[in-house]
C-alpha cells in the first residue's frame, strides 16, 4: 500500500471520528465532509472563527505518519505542553483558545476578517515575525519551530493590525533555538528570507531545506539590519 493511499485512509477515518467528538464535546454539528479539503491529510475542522484541531489526527501526522522526518526527537505530549504554555498568548502561531479531551481549539483566520495569504515579506514583516516568535519561545531552549518547511499559502497577515500568523500546525516541530527564517516556495516563487543574523557557523539552513526543496535556486533576502 503506497503512502498516498495510507494517508487518505487515515484522513477519512479521522474525519468521521472528529465529527462525532465535536458533537459529543461541544454539541456542534457540521455537514459530512467538513474539513476534508484538497490536502492529502486532515487534522482540523473549521467552525466560524475557530479551528478545532483533532488531537488523534495531529498526533498521527507529527509522530506516526509514513512521510514524517524520523530524526525528529519529541513526543506528542511534549508538543501539547508547549502549546498549553502559550494558551491565549499572541504568538506567530494561531492563538490557542481552549482545550478539550479530543481537541485543541485555535483561532481560525478568514479573509472576511482581514486575513490574507502572504507571498512576499518586507523588513517590517520580518520584525513582526521575530517578535511574535520570541513571544512563542519565552525562555525555553527547546522550542516550537514552524520554519523548516516551505510556507507558501501558510503565512497570513491581517491588513488592519499588521499581525502575522503561520497557520499550518502539522509541520510544527520541537527544536533547539535557531535563527529565524521564512522560506516561501511555489511555482513562481522561491525565496528564502533571513530574519535574524546567524551566529552559529555550523548552522546552515539551506543544507536542511535542500533535502526536500529547490533551495539552490532560491532568491535570498536579508530582512535584518
Amino acid at each position: 500500500m503506497d503512502i498516498e493511499h495510507i494517508l487518505r485512509e487515515k484522513k477519512i477515518e479521522f474525519l468521521y471520528a472528529s465529527q462525532a467528538k465535536l458533537k459529543e464535546e461541544f454539541n456542534i454539528d457540521v455537514p459530512v465532509g467538513t474539513g476534508f479539503g484538497k490536502s492529502k491529510s486532515f487534522y482540523f475542522i473549521p467552525v466560524g472563527n475557530k479551528k478545532y484541531v483533532f488531537k488523534p489526527a495531529l498526533k498521527y501526522l507529527v509522530t506516526e505518519a509514513p512521510d514524517i522526518d524520523r530524526s525528529v526527537d519529541f513526543t506528542f505530549d511534549e508538543l501539547l505542553e508547549k502549546y498549553r504554555k502559550v494558551m491565549n498568548k499572541k504568538t506567530i502561531l494561531p492563538t490557542l483558545l481552549e482545550e478539550s479531551e479530543s481537541f485543541l481549539v485555535f483561532e481560525y483566520y478568514r479573509e472576511e476578517n482581514g486575513w490574507f495569504k502572504m507571498d512576499d515579506l518586507k523588513e517590517n514583516d520580518g520584525k513582526v515575525i521575530v517578535e511574535l516568535t520570541k513571544n512563542l519561545w519565552g525562555n525555553d531552549r527547546r522550542v516550537l519551530f514552524p520554519f523548516y518547511n516551505q510556507l507558501y499559502s501558510k503565512v497570513y497577515k491581517n491588513v488592519e493590525t499588521g499581525e502575522i500568523k503561520i497557520v499550518d500546525l502539522k509541520y510544527v516541530e520541537i527544536q533547539k533555538r535557531r535563527p529565524i527564517f521564512v522560506y516561501i516556495c511555489d511555482y513562481n516563487i522561491n525565496c528564502l528570507y533571513y530574519l535574524e543574523k546567524n551566529r552559529n557557523p555550523f548552522f546552515n539552513v539551506k543544507n536542511i531545506l535542500a533535502r526536500e526543496y529547490p533551495i539552490a535556486d532560491a532568491q535570498e533576502k536579508y530582512l535584518y539590519t
